[in-house]
Protein backbone atom coordinates (compact mmCIF):
# COMPACT_ATOMS: atom_id res chain seq x y z
CA UNK A 1 0.00 0.00 0.00
CA UNK A 2 2.87 2.55 1.08
CA UNK A 3 4.76 2.30 -2.20
CA UNK A 4 0.69 2.51 -3.98
CA UNK A 5 0.38 5.78 -2.25
CA UNK A 6 3.60 7.03 -2.87
CA UNK A 7 2.88 6.95 -6.58
CA UNK A 8 -0.77 8.55 -5.98
CA UNK A 9 0.41 11.14 -3.80
CA UNK A 10 2.96 12.15 -7.12
CA UNK A 11 -0.17 12.10 -9.40
CA UNK A 12 -2.47 13.62 -7.43
CA UNK A 13 0.26 16.65 -6.67
CA UNK A 14 1.21 17.00 -10.41
CA UNK A 15 -2.83 16.86 -11.36
CA UNK A 16 -4.28 19.09 -8.49
CA UNK A 17 -1.79 21.19 -6.56
CA UNK A 18 1.78 21.48 -9.54
CA UNK A 19 2.65 24.35 -7.39
CA UNK A 20 3.45 21.98 -4.14
CA UNK A 21 6.63 20.30 -4.77
CA UNK A 22 7.33 16.78 -3.52
CA UNK A 23 10.15 14.52 -3.74
CA UNK A 24 9.14 11.14 -3.45
CA UNK A 25 10.70 8.96 -0.44
CA UNK A 26 12.11 5.60 -1.07
CA UNK A 27 10.72 3.60 2.15
CA UNK A 28 8.50 5.26 4.52
CA UNK A 29 5.24 6.80 4.91
CA UNK A 30 5.54 10.86 5.70
CA UNK A 31 5.93 12.93 2.44
CA UNK A 32 8.15 16.64 3.08
CA UNK A 33 5.55 19.01 0.78
CA UNK A 34 6.91 22.28 0.07
CA UNK A 35 3.92 24.67 -0.23
CA UNK A 36 6.12 27.84 -0.60
CA UNK A 37 5.09 28.72 -3.98
CA UNK A 38 1.70 29.32 -3.10
CA UNK A 39 2.29 31.77 -0.57
CA UNK A 40 1.14 30.66 2.72
CA UNK A 41 4.03 31.64 4.97
CA UNK A 42 6.19 29.12 7.28
CA UNK A 43 3.49 27.61 8.75
CA UNK A 44 0.82 26.56 5.83
CA UNK A 45 -0.64 23.90 8.19
CA UNK A 46 -2.62 26.60 9.88
CA UNK A 47 -4.43 27.85 6.36
CA UNK A 48 -4.77 24.06 5.59
CA UNK A 49 -6.41 23.45 9.33
CA UNK A 50 -9.09 26.84 8.70
CA UNK A 51 -9.37 26.60 5.00
CA UNK A 52 -9.26 22.90 3.88
CA UNK A 53 -9.59 20.75 7.05
CA UNK A 54 -6.74 19.07 6.82
CA UNK A 55 -4.08 18.32 9.59
CA UNK A 56 -0.68 18.22 8.52
CA UNK A 57 2.18 18.73 11.24
CA UNK A 58 4.34 21.93 10.52
CA UNK A 59 7.54 21.56 9.08
CA UNK A 60 9.01 24.73 10.80
CA UNK A 61 8.78 22.80 13.60
CA UNK A 62 11.50 20.01 12.57
CA UNK A 63 13.85 23.63 12.38
CA UNK A 64 14.89 26.98 9.92
CA UNK A 65 14.86 24.71 6.79
CA UNK A 66 11.14 23.21 7.45
CA UNK A 67 9.52 26.71 6.90
CA UNK A 68 7.06 27.27 4.17
CA UNK A 69 6.80 22.91 4.41
CA UNK A 70 4.29 20.50 6.02
CA UNK A 71 4.81 16.76 6.15
CA UNK A 72 1.89 14.37 5.63
CA UNK A 73 2.01 11.20 6.46
CA UNK A 74 0.44 8.79 3.20
CA UNK A 75 0.28 5.51 5.04
CA UNK A 76 -3.61 5.86 4.90
CA UNK A 77 -6.22 4.22 2.61
CA UNK A 78 -5.93 5.86 -1.26
CA UNK A 79 -9.31 7.40 -0.50
CA UNK A 80 -8.73 9.37 2.45
CA UNK A 81 -5.24 11.00 0.31
CA UNK A 82 -7.15 11.54 -2.40
CA UNK A 83 -9.82 13.25 -0.17
CA UNK A 84 -7.56 15.71 1.66
CA UNK A 85 -5.45 16.75 -1.41
CA UNK A 86 -8.81 17.61 -3.40
CA UNK A 87 -9.82 19.45 -0.35
CA UNK A 88 -6.33 21.31 -0.06
CA UNK A 89 -6.59 21.61 -4.21
CA UNK A 90 -10.13 23.97 -3.91
CA UNK A 91 -8.48 26.46 -1.43
CA UNK A 92 -5.11 27.06 -2.98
Amino acid sequence: MLDHNRGLLADLLEKLLPEVHYRQPQAGFLAWLDFRALGWGDDPTAHLLAAARVALNAGHRYGPSGHGFARLNFGCAPQTLTEALTRIAAVR
